[in-house]
């Protein structure tokens, strides 16, 4: 997908806004330099405009989101390349700035997860107020197996979502559930 193709897409039904993550090469994975702006003024649009009531989250193609790109990230490419402060301020400035932009939509949002929803992807459908998962639906909180933190706000929010002991269950272990779980 060229650097031209938007990452997210907005279209607006009736009183409905549908967001949809873009870049489904990737799985719909997230971080490139800039996503965070993409996604911060998609969603700044829907917050000004009084005429939507909802908004709905998804992905394009077979995944909702594999979350942040490993493939950038083992090759410290994009925003992770450089030292550890330059990756750093890249990930506030960037994936941070996703994940408030989504959390801070002022009216209902749903995430329609349609495939994998892991990593940073699964915490980006916590963001939203209720998440429907299709059949095909992944949830998965895979950090500890990339030697990561869940450090964009999905520690905080999934025990509030699932529960703790669900919650505590996923994180440490890693394991991917299905959505009937």
């Amino acid at each position: 997908m060229s650097q031209d193709t938007p990452l997210i897409l907005t279209e607006k039904r009736g009183h409905i806004a549908i967001l949809t993550l873009n870049r489904p090469d990737a799985m719909n994975a997230l971080g490139a330099p800039g996503d965070g702006d993409q996604v911060a003024a998609a969603c700044e649009a829907i917050n000004d405009d009084q005429d939507i009531r909802c908004v709905i989250l998804t992905g394009a193609g077979r995944a909702f989101s594999a979350g942040g790109d490993v493939k950038a990230m083992k090759a410290r490419e994009g925003a992770f390349s450089g030292n550890g402060v330059k990756v750093r301020d890249g990930y506030r400035k960037n994936i941070h700035r996703i994940v408030r932009a989504i959390y801070g939509l002022e009216v209902p949002s749903i995430a329609a997860v349609n495939g994998a929803a892991i990593g940073l992807g699964c915490d980006v459908a916590c963001m939203t107020d209720i998440r429907i998962g299709a059949d095909t639906a992944k949830f998965g909180v895979t950090f500890l197996k990339l030697g990561l933190i869940p450090g964009d706000g999905g520690a905080w929010l999934m025990p509030r979502t699932i529960g703790m002991s669900r919650a505590a269950e996923l994180l440490f272990t890693g394991d991917v559930i299905d959505a009937a779980k």
